[in-house]
């Protein structure tokens, strides 16, 4: 009987499976092109889902091509002509063509060098953020040394200009010290011809001194008045040199 064919119950299946399978080849397609497929979700999860759908339809197809030989080797029970036979002979080899195909291009150079490529894409898009972030570690550390290699030239230069106005206060200091000492010099010399002339006035009065105490020594031995009148006068002219020579 055609009810006990077991064609018929495999091949409304393989049909369905077929149409599920070239649905999801053509979504696999549009993802291929237009996506990142190294990062895109969608893409790896279409390309299981057709590895998977790939590996049930051709086990499928091999029942259904059993059932094809099944039913040449016994036509008169299944009641089936040449005709109804390269039908199902046809029927397999084109879905197994349709599968041949998609599997060709699930892994052809094409579509490997698609995937390649975009694996590098990834790659390179996560190193950015780490060279970004690495440059931007040496921008900081170069800012740092610049900052501080300024910072110690600025303190070297204060510190130059500190000790060259520490060595003016010096210089000048010493300056001072040099006119003082050549002043005290030049009073010294002066104080010395003072000290100097006061003592040959001294020498020159003691003299005179001297002289006229001999002339009162004679004198005081006489009482005319002339002589003392001439004591007196004495005496008073040795009080005015003596004041001269101390007050003068």
């Amino acid at each position: 009987m055609v009810s006990q064919d077991p064609f018929v119950s495999f091949r409304d299946d393989v049909e369905s499976s077929m149409k599920r399978l070239t649905a999801s080849f053509e979504q696999w397609k549009e993802l291929l092109q237009n996506t990142n497929t190294a990062k895109d979700y969608e893409f790896n999860a279409k390309n299981e889902e057709l590895q998977e759908d790939i590996k049930d339809i051709e086990a499928d197809l091999a029942a259904l091509n059993d059932a094809v030989v099944a039913a040449e080797r016994d036509r008169a029970r299944f009641k089936l002509d040449s005709a109804e036979l390269d039908n199902r002979r046809g029927f397999v080899a084109n879905s197994r063509q349709i599968v041949r195909n998609i599997k060709e291009t699930l892994s052809s150079p094409t579509t490997l060098a698609k995937i390649e490529k975009d694996k590098r894409e990834q790659l390179l898009q996560r190193s950015k953020p780490v060279d970004s972030k690495i440059s931007r570690a040496k921008s900081a550390i170069e800012e740092s040394n610049e900052h501080y290699m300024r910072s110690q030239q600025q303190q070297q230069e204060l510190l130059v200009h500190q000790q060259d106005q520490t060595l003016d206060v010096l210089a000048q200091s010493a300056d001072r010290l040099i006119e003082t000492s050549k002043a005290i010099n030049v009073e010294l010399d002066v104080h010395r011809r003072m000290i100097d002339d006061l003592s040959t006035d001294v020498d020159r009065a003691a003299d005179n001194l001297n002289f006229v105490m001999k002339k009162v020594t004679k004198l005081l031995g006489t009482s005319d008045k002339g002589k003392i009148w001439t004591i007196f006068f004495l005496i008073v002219v040795m009080i005015i040199l003596f004041v001269l020579v101390v007050y003068v």
